[in-house]
């Protein structure tokens, strides 16, 4: 509803005030943290290592093949340079926190979401530094 709200705000061209904006912005800024703070206070030590395939596998996928197909799919669209750089570094990047809220709402594993996402996070402080190196010597940048 807020998003139907905010485009038709936008679209009708209606001004908002300042200190509604204000509030919105001091929002927005303060949602991510807050999502990783329910990420790690859902966080259970002892599911690091439950269901370690699934976890294998949901990080195979994050960090190897969907970014290794961005990379087929920016060959094949004639995609070069800082566009297919970025799209491919986008797609390597972990799950967003706010996977761990829908799932908790929409009744699925938010335990598993959280170690997930955690796992995630943790990995890709070596993945993303790979990513852009190997991404640097196929992709000719300017």
């Amino acid at each position: 509803m807020g998003c139907l709200m905010g485009l038709s705000l936008n679209m009708l061209h209606i001004p908002v005030p300042t200190a509604l904006a204000t509030s919105f912005d001091m929002l927005s800024r303060a949602s991510l943290p807050i999502a990783l703070i329910t990420v790690g206070a859902a966080l259970q030590f002892s599911s690091l290592l439950k269901n370690r395939s699934v976890s294998a596998l949901v990080g195979i996928v994050q960090f190897v093949l969907k970014p290794f197909l961005a990379g087929v799919c920016c060959y094949a669209f004639g995609l070069n340079g800082v566009t297919a750089a970025t799209l491919i570094l986008f797609l390597a990047t972990p799950t967003a926190p706010s996977s761990y809220i829908l799932s908790r709402q929409l009744g699925g594993d938010h335990e598993m979401m959280a170690t997930l996402i955690t796992q995630q996070t943790l990995f890709a402080f070596l993945s993303i530094p790979l990513t852009i190196w190997v991404v640097g010597l196929v992709i000719p940048l300017p």
